[in-house]
Order: structure tokens, then C-alpha cells, then sequence
């Protein structure tokens, strides 16, 4: 069942997990596929935004004069949700049925 928490992402996620493994046989196991959905729609949020805009973000001053240039947040948003992801598939199961 999946948690009602979920944003609709996340919960797809979910729904493509259990169709490849299976329901969560004890609540920790459904903790683990919980924490690998939102792990995995977080990185892919990052990754649609860092495809839209770039990985550096330029401030501007009121006059529209460059005041800074500085790595986008999603860049090291992505690549911790990605690592903490993987993890959890093979955790989970998901290396066993690709």
C-alpha cells in the first residue's frame, strides 16, 4: 500500500518498485522503498532543473549587473539523492530485477 504522505512522484516511483519486486514484506522493508522514492524523485527533480537552467546560477543586482556566479544547489542536491538512491535499490532489490 502506498503511503499517503507521498507526493504523486513519489508515489509513482512506488508503483514502478512494487510492479518490479513486489509489496514490502515488513514495515522496515516498505521504510527502505519509501526512502528509495523520495531519494529518487528528489534526484530527478534536481536533474530536470539543472537540464533547464544549467548547473551555475547567476546573481544579478537591481541594476542587472553580474554580482555573482555560483554552482546550483541541485547540482550537489542531485548528486547525494542519486548515491543515497542507488544505494537503496540494491537494498531493496532492484539490481536483482533489471
Amino acid at each position: 500500500m502506498i503511503p499517503e504522505h507521498l507526493t504523486e512522484a513519489q508515489a509513482n516511483i512506488w508503483r514502478e518498485v512494487v510492479a518490479r519486486v513486489g509489496e514490502p514484506a515488513t514495515p522496515s522493508a516498505a521504510q527502505h522503498v519509501e526512502a528509495y522514492c523520495v531519494e529518487r524523485a528528489r534526484w530527478l527533480d534536481a536533474e530536470a532543473f539543472i537540464a533547464a537552467n544549467g548547473t551555475v546560477l547567476t546573481l544579478r543586482n537591481d541594476k542587472g549587473e553580474v554580482t555573482k556566479i555560483l554552482e546550483a544547489p541541485q547540482l550537489k542536491v542531485a548528486q547525494r539523492s542519486r548515491a543515497e538512491a542507488l544505494k537503496l535499490a540494491s537494498r531493496i532489490g532492484l539490481n536483482r530485477h533489471a
